[in-house]
């Protein structure tokens, strides 16, 4: 974690990039496409297991408040396929042994908070922050049954859950323990029966099931059709044939290039794990949504996790993930579910991510945020004040991605530049008089050279242009910025 470095300019902003000066752009606000703004796209995967905070900890909702109040995912991942709500632990008496529950639930038990970690601090924080979210359901270690009545006490206490996830990644191989994940055909009968359940209780509420990741890894394939897992593909050949559900739940992360068992000392460099992961996202994240739309035409998509992968063995070291670099690649996939209808929910991988804990006596949060903290929240302020998606059409050429997020009198453009060649900001054209009140930039440490700054993984600098400062708009190499703007009734005119 570190506390990155906040620079105000209200002078004339002028970044100078190796190799001259900066190539000009223009944008320009696509209104006739415009769209109602899937909200809900803005949320983060929050799993608190491992953590000595709970959901009702006072410094845990005064951090959610802050970031946006995200639309949410409960309990989060994989240890929600062994989470016991009315407990709030994990079942011992699987024979998984890819964790030690035994361990963890001594953890929980000794950081326990009034239940913060059950379903009744979960409905607390729900109740004291109003969140929106998503449930995963354990059909792992729980039965139909004992579902059935969690989910009707939820109801007796006035709760009101409206989106589930029928387990988290039961198409691997490591799963095939639990009668929900033997195979395709037990997995479907089981949602279909949880489904069922579901809506017996709450008969609004939105179920999703889970589709394998494996036509996003292709690439991790060897691009090879007869190499892609069979378990994986009869999954989707079973899923193809049934009607039941209103989602498919997939999780998304683009591959760095290096396997698990790497040693540190034969490492890539940071900057060619972005390349890396940042080409892989390019090649593969849009083939892959088309796909999923092809084959389920009227269904939701909720891509639940997302991010850079490498979380096992000695790859939980790299530090791109937490890295700025990283983060732009993370920011690059949450623009495109935004620009996607099909999209209806997206998870950042991950909350839990975003902060330091202090442990001991009194457990709690530090001031410090991480840099994952700060590119998510940059996207906060224009999902909290727009009601409106609108696709930005940018200059053939540039290694760019724009879109914009539309109020009533106020608007905002995010543009992201995904490598290496300044731009600056000629014109921003729309339907209405434009006039820019404000900026926020993330970018490499710009005391570094190019190719430092590249490496060093923990440093960014977060950069506000007001006043005079927007009268030259620059957005340096492997950058983010979030323009802010009014408008009235007009012509398209140029920046100012």
């Amino acid at each position: 974690m570190n506390r990155w470095l906040t620079v105000v300019l209200t002078g004339v902003f002028v970044f100078s990039a190796a190799g001259g000066g900066a190539r000009p752009l223009s944008l320009e606000l696509l209104m006739e496409k415009s769209r109602p703004l899937n909200k809900e796209c803005y949320g983060s995967n929050l799993q608190l297991q491992y953590s000595p905070i709970w959901f009702n900890h006072p410094e845990f909702i005064e951090l959610y408040k802050e970031t946006g109040k995200p639309f949410i995912r409960f309990p989060g991942g994989t240890t929600a396929n062994f989470y016991n709500p009315e407990t709030g632990l994990m079942s011992e008496d699987t024979p998984y042994k890819k964790h030690d529950f035994s361990s963890l639930n001594n953890n929980i038990r000794k950081f326990r908070n009034g239940g913060g970690n059950t379903d009744e601090g979960f409905l607390e924080f729900v109740k004291q922050t109003g969140s929106r979210y998503s449930v995963v359901l354990n059909v792992s270690t729980r039965t139909v049954a004992q579902n059935r009545a969690w989910l009707k006490s939820v109801k007796a206490r006035g709760f009101e859950m409206t989106h589930f996830e029928i387990g988290n990644e039961l198409y691997y191989n490591f799963f095939d323990w639990a009668d929900a994940g033997k195979s395709a055909k037990t997995y479907i009968s089981r949602a279909k029966e949880s489904a069922a359940m579901i809506r017996s209780v709450f008969p609004k509420a939105k179920v999703g099931v889970i589709v394998p990741s494996h036509i996003y890894m292709f690439e991790s394939y060897g691009g090879r059709q007869d190499k892609l897992p069979k378990r994986m593909q009869q999954w989707y050949d079973a899923m193809e044939k049934e009607t039941f559900f209103d989602a498919v739940v997939i999780h998304l992360y683009s591959n760095i290039g290096m396997k698990s068992g790497t040693k540190v000392e034969d490492f890539i460099s940071v900057a060619q794990g972005y390349e890396n992961v940042i080409g892989y996202a390019e090649r593969n994240l849009d083939s892959a949504l088309d796909m999923l739309e092809k084959k389920f035409p009227d269904k939701e998509i909720w891509v639940t996790e997302y991010g850079v992968n490498g979380f096992n063995g000695t790859l939980a070291e790299f530090g791109l993930r937490d890295s700025h670099l990283g983060c732009l690649h993370s920011d690059l996939m949450l623009m495109r579910y935004f620009s996607r209808p099909s999209v209806s929910i997206a998870h950042w991988h991950s909350f839990n991510e975003f902060y330091e804990c202090r442990h001991g006596a009194t457990p709690g949060i530090k001031d410090e945020r991480s840099n994952q903290y700060a590119h998510f929240s940059l996207f906060a302020e224009p999902v909290l004040n727009s009601e409106q998606y609108v696709p930005v059409k940018v200059d053939q050429g540039a290694q760019l991605e724009a879109g914009a997020f539309v109020g009533k009198s106020k608007g905002y453009v995010i543009v992201l530049n995904k490598r290496g060649e300044t731009h600056s900001l000629k014109s921003l054209k729309s339907g209405k008089f434009i006039r820019l009140t404000g900026a926020l930039q993330l970018t490499l440490s710009e005391d570094l050279s190019l190719a430092t700054a590249m490496e060093a993984a923990d440093k960014m600098e977060r950069v506000e242009l007001r006043d005079d400062a927007l009268r030259s708009v620059v957005f340096p190499p492997y950058s983010i910025t979030r323009l802010e703007y009014e408008f009235d009734a007009g012509q398209v005119v140029a920046a100012p």
